[in-house]
């Protein structure tokens, strides 16, 4: 599963580098996730994606982990054949980031498609049965 926000999702021009080759991305809900403030980058004159007027000048948001459950951020979340990911990140016209788990969904939020909720609550449970039976930690759901 991948989660993204922007020109990643569906209906933006580069939605497509989320696709393989036989195995297309597929929208399986949206998330809520806290703890992720957004902040807009707008290209200064001198920059590679500077556009001078009269032209349309880009503004790309910037996802920043700020641990603060007041900062919040609905992402589309696609299950993605995990090669497409580095392809996706490799396509972007500027540099972006991937990180496993920085922040978390909210379960609860309405934002968060109650199916998806579903199964990262399923998955949750899994791997924590996993941890308590090899004595890892977050044995005890933590």
């Amino acid at each position: 599963l991948l989660a993204v926000s922007g020109t990643l999702q569906d209906g933006f021009a580069l939605r497509a580098n989320l696709d393989s080759p036989g195995c297309p991305a597929e929208l399986v809900g949206w998330a809520l996730v806290r703890g992720a403030k957004m902040w807009l980058d707008p290209k200064p004159e001198g920059s590679r994606e500077h556009v001078p007027p009269p032209g349309r000048q880009p503004i790309n948001p910037a996802m920043v982990p700020s641990h603060d459950r007041r900062d919040a951020n609905v992402y589309a979340v696609f299950a993605v054949e995990e090669a497409a990911v580095l392809r996706a990140l490799l396509r972007e016209p500027r540099g972006l980031g991937l990180t496993p788990d920085t922040v978390l969904v909210d379960l609860e939020a309405p934002e968060t498609s109650r199916g998806l909720a579903r199964f990262l609550q399923g998955r949750a449970l899994v791997t924590a049965s996993d941890a308590a039976a090899d004595g890892r930690h977050g044995a005890r759901g933590d």
